[in-house]
């Protein structure tokens, strides 16, 4: 059966009506999945609830609304370990709803043009004119500890230029951050 048991609200809302994300654990009771739905403005469910996310533990949904493009963000882990287990992925799908061939993106930032391969994590999304941004905490290489970044992305996923970093300080680590346009906090 479904479960009853839903966590990590969040919400984008529009003329249309809100879509929303929740977490719930997956048919198999050991990992969670992050569900999306829409509610129209009289507050029936219109589309969904679907379920957004991959194969792995995934967590911690967040959505947002630029144009007609709705994107979904998650904190994944994939149970390996080591440096890289930890990731953001974003779907980005249309008002009727993600479909199979709507596009999961791996969010992947760069320090002055170094890809960064390890952890990206504590992820949320925001709606901007542009597109979206993605505001997180990641693996840095000047750095033993998380630091905040900000990535700019089009409407179709792709990374807008190089993310902006907090600045590293030594023996501090961000834990959380957030982001809106040109800004970001943490």
């Amino acid at each position: 059966g479904s479960s009853t048991t839903r966590i990590h609200p969040h919400v984008a809302g529009n003329a249309s009506g809100a879509w929303f994300t929740y977490v719930q654990p997956d048919p198999g009771g050991s990992l969670f999945d992050v569900m999306a739905l829409h509610l129209d403005c009289s507050l029936d469910a219109d589309v969904g609830p679907f379920v957004v996310s991959g194969v792995d533990n995934d967590i911690d949904g967040s959505i947002a609304i630029s144009g007609d493009t709705i994107a979904v963000l998650w904190n994944s882990d994939n149970g390996q370990g080591g440096s890289d287990n930890l990731q953001i992925d974003v779907r980005m799908f249309g008002p009727q709803g993600a479909t199979e061939a709507d596009p999961t993106v791996r969010i992947t930032t760069a320090v002055e043009g170094t890809p960064i391969t390890d952890n990206h994590t504590n992820g949320v999304i925001v709606g901007t004119e542009a597109g979206f941004t993605v505001a997180g905490i990641r693996a840095h290489p000047d750095s033993p500890a998380f630091v905040a970044f900000a990535q700019d992305l089009g409407t179709d996923g792709s990374l807008m230029g190089e993310a902006h970093s907090a600045i590293v300080e030594e023996g501090v680590s961000n834990l959380s951050a957030s982001a809106g346009p040109g800004w970001l906090g943490y």
